[in-house]
């Protein structure tokens, strides 16, 4: 059964009256009782853990556009949510120099949306569809300078258990004494800011998955190693047909999307928000292929500061 959430806000969702697109997925492919997968060429640490998840394409799946309801949506109550951003600043994976005051522009906001305490940017991808590739591009640990390819699995980035693992990971020895092992008065979230780079985006958007549309028994969770002292997670969805997918159709660079993927203190009941690139079918032949930039953020805020 998939979860239930009542509040009259939060169905905000299921009255959008926008166009109904189809396309397809790479959902996992595995049998219900597996609920850890290996991903890389080291030893699962926990053993008898399946190695190399594998991926079967789900056709005709309904996406339905949130075009003229994208102001009503909230990160708490929904999983994610869309804000206005000027893109008066130029950014690309070789203008270092413009990154930084992006991502300080972009933990600003979100710091003031989210009422929060601090907001620490750990990372950032650049992504793009069919990107020139090399032999030597290695994704995700070469400087971000080269462009990531878009994902068309979804998923989810972060693990209940793996979560904290990655903030611990990031802060710094006096943010974890505070913040983590303190006492029990900080939310932490982890939350992704994603947006196209300059033209709107036709090819390949991203959708969203509404949290109460999905189950447990949907994630299973995948553990990988970027280093040998590291052991990251994160959770790749089965389909279930009762999931509810969204999509802004020709979001600009000015329409910043936030979507959840870790929340210690789930005031709304939301605690992530699956997410992937999908094929548009009605994007034109000549559609200019996708370039974006997601920045992944620590959040943190008093739990005393929240109206649950």
């Amino acid at each position: 059964m998939s979860r239930q959430k009542t509040d009259d806000d939060v169905y905000v969702l299921t009255r959008c009256d926008g166009q109904v697109v189809k396309s397809s997925f790479d959902c996992l492919d595995a049998p219900i009782h597996i609920t850890r997968i290996y991903e890389g060429d080291r030893e699962p640490t926990i053993k008898g853990t399946p190695c190399v998840p594998t991926y079967a394409r789900k056709f005709n799946i309904p996406l339905q556009d949130l075009r003229g309801h994208e102001d009503r949506l909230n990160l708490q109550k929904h999983g994610f949510q869309y804000l206005k951003l000027s893109s008066d600043t130029y950014i690309h994976p070789d203008e270092d120099s413009n990154i930084g005051s992006y991502l300080e522009k972009v933990t600003e906001v979100v710091k003031a949306e989210l009422n929060a305490t601090e907001v620490i940017c750990y990372d950032y991808r650049f992504r793009k569809n069919q990107p020139k590739l090399t032999k030597d591009t290695v994704y995700g640990v070469d400087g971000r300078k080269n462009w990531d390819p878009v994902s068309n699995k979804p998923h989810i980035d972060q693990t209940a258990d793996g979560a904290p693992r990655r903030m611990r990971r990031h802060l710094s020895a006096e943010e974890i004494a505070k913040y983590i092992d303190g006492s029990d008065t900080w939310r932490l979230q982890i939350v992704n800011a994603w947006k196209p780079l300059v033209h709107p985006v036709q090819d390949n958007p991203i959708t969203l998955c509404d949290y109460f549309s999905t189950e447990e028994k949907d994630l299973v969770t995948i553990e990988y190693h970027p280093t040998p002292q590291y052991a990251g997670e994160y959770y790749s969805l089965r389909y279930n047909e009762a999931q509810r997918w969204y999509w802004l159709s020709n979001q600009t660079a000015e329409e910043l999307l936030l979507f959840l993927s870790y929340d210690s203190h789930p005031t709304q009941g939301v605690k992530y928000c699956p997410h992937t690139a999908f094929v548009n079918p009605l994007a034109p032949e000549d559609a200019v292929p996708r370039e974006s930039i997601e920045a992944r953020m620590i959040v943190i805020s008093r739990i005393s500061d929240w109206d649950w």
